[in-house]
């Protein structure tokens, strides 16, 4: 199960970034937001590890509702 739209724009705002350590961060928070996105979050874990960051890309995407791109501005 993947998490909200909000977490989700953070998720790809940080992959289109290269932050891994951003995503091991921000996937951690989600293992502890919600047990049903443990999965999720350990895939990501996996993957910010080993700096697969088109696969990381590729996965938040899969899961942005109706495949929806969103960037935020900081």
């Amino acid at each position: 199960m993947a998490p909200p739209l909000e977490e989700m724009t953070i998720l790809l705002n940080l992959a289109i970034a290269g932050d891994m350590r951003g995503i091991e961060k921000q996937a951690a928070y989600l293992g502890q937001l919600n047990q049903q996105y443990i999965p999720f979050a350990n895939k990501l874990t996996e993957l910010a590890k080993g700096f697969e960051e088109q696969e990381l890309l590729a996965l938040v995407q899969h899961y942005m509702p109706n495949n929806e791109i969103v960037f935020s501005v900081t």
